[in-house]
């Protein structure tokens, strides 16, 4: 049974979960993860939560994004924790990429929020990252991370 929200419009919630973890080492360049992707229909809007497990083995930090089917608007946010600990939120329209600081060995989520406006072209929302400053060490998306789906129309 599809889910009402207070507008009285109908929602569908799915999820996609890593189920092995993905490793990036001294490049900057965004790839697609391997596993969180998702099909998206034609005219529709999503909300799309993603919750990145991460972890880097050098002072790094990681880039997300994302690419999605032509004529789709995609807005983007990020909520996370500075290195000293205290909330903070980043908000961007930028669909290129959100950074998040990574300390050497310090393991974090990233909660990434997309906001897509598909236009008349089916195709995939497909999550990229990627190191946000390049060093010869492991940056590690970690099992268990995911994207949760909700169709908003």
């Amino acid at each position: 049974m599809p889910l009402i929200n207070p507008s009285g419009a109908t929602s569908i919630n799915d999820a996609v979960v890593k189920t092995a973890d993905e490793i990036i080492n001294n490049s900057t360049t965004l790839q697609n993860d391997d596993e969180l992707k998702y099909a998206l229909e034609a005219s529709t809007v999503y909300v799309i939560e993603a919750y990145i497990y991460c972890v880097a083995a050098g002072d790094t930090g990681i880039k997300i994004g994302a690419s999605v089917p032509a004529g789709c608007t995609i807005r983007m946010n990020r909520v996370g924790t500075q290195t000293s600990g205290s909330s903070v939120v980043v908000q961007s329209d930028e669909t290129v990429n959100i950074q998040a600081r990574l300390d050497n060995a310090e393991t974090k989520i990233v909660k990434v929020t997309f906001l897509l406006l598909n236009g008349v072209t089916a195709g995939n929302f497909q999550l990229k990252w990627a190191q946000a400053t390049a060093v010869v060490a492991n940056t590690t998306v970690k099992i268990g991370s995911a994207i949760i789906i909700t169709k908003l129309s």
